[in-house]
């Protein structure tokens, strides 16, 4: 066989696992919910989920009270059948009543908007993901003066019913550093409460999260002690903040564009040595 045979043949079958490797990814997600949703976009999960399809349909403002009442049309613009369904919906509850809401008050409002979404809104999933929000970096507002103001939000979280195994709830509460005595580190943040792309990273790479959007191949996620750089990144539809150059959250960025790039040049060589 001649050697370039061989190479042609050798990188067929590379690039062949490669794809296929990459095509064990989510296919379809679907964001519902408040801004957390909403300011994320779409290329935060394609990102981290090589190969997934994700529809935007979270309205920025909204509560779960409200997605407890919304029918599909919610989402009419994005049709199709969804393996994962992601839902961010509480935090404007919290904030609207000055962090007063009780936990088991809180729990059962979220319950009936995922209730809601599951039967109604987008049913048909096989999992529905909740993970919850940082606690903010600084005062929200003067109800919420206080770390321990967002502490009804996890103690919420532990109530809601997994519903035999269809609701992941991964509570990321103190994935940013905060505790029900300390604020939340400023790095992954763009405002109060609102996270930048260093904070969605850090709650999208989670093990937990990627798990539970069946993203076993995705590249490696930050490691709890990584510090934000300060270098300013501008990404499509979620908010200027700052982008990591360093440490294991430069690796997620770096190794999806390193994977592309490396199936990009596979492609190519085969193209060219057919």
């Amino acid at each position: 066989m001649k050697l370039s045979s061989m190479s042609t043949t050798f990188v067929r079958t590379v690039l062949s696992a490669l794809l296929i490797q990459f095509s064990n990814a989510v296919t379809n997600v679907l964001v519902v919910g408040d801004s957390m949703g909403k300011l994320m976009g779409t290329e935060l999960i394609e990102m981290a989920c090589i190969g997934s399809t994700v529809c935007n349909a979270a309205v920025s403002g909204t509560t779960a009270a409200q997605w407890a009442t919304y029918d599909n049309k919610k989402v009419k613009n994005c049709d199709g059948e969804w393996d994962v369904v992601y839902i961010s919906v509480g935090g404007n509850d919290v904030l609207g009543s000055d962090c007063s809401i009780e936990s088991d008050e809180l729990a059962a409002t979220i319950q009936a908007a995922v209730t809601n979404i599951m039967t109604v809104v987008a049913p048909g999933a096989s999992t529905y993901l909740l993970t919850g929000y940082c606690i903010p970096h600084e005062s929200v507002t003067s109800g919420c003066d206080l770390p321990s103001d967002s502490i009804a939000m996890s103690e919420a979280l532990n109530q809601i019913d997994t519903v035999d195994g269809s609701v992941d709830i991964i509570d990321s509460s103190f994935v940013c550093g905060g505790s029900s005595t300390s604020y939340s580190d400023s790095g992954y943040f763009y405002d109060s409460h609102h996270l930048n792309l260093n904070g969605y990273i850090k709650v999208f790479t989670q093990a937990d999260v990627l798990r539970s959007m069946n993203c076993d191949n995705a590249p490696q996620a930050p490691s709890t002690n990584d510090t934000p750089d300060v270098t300013t990144y501008d990404a499509p539809n979620v908010p200027t903040g700052t982008k990591p150059t360093t440490g294991s959250g430069a690796r997620l960025i770096n190794g999806i564009h390193s994977s592309f790039f490396l199936v990009m040049t596979m492609i190519a060589v085969v193209t060219f040595s057919a």
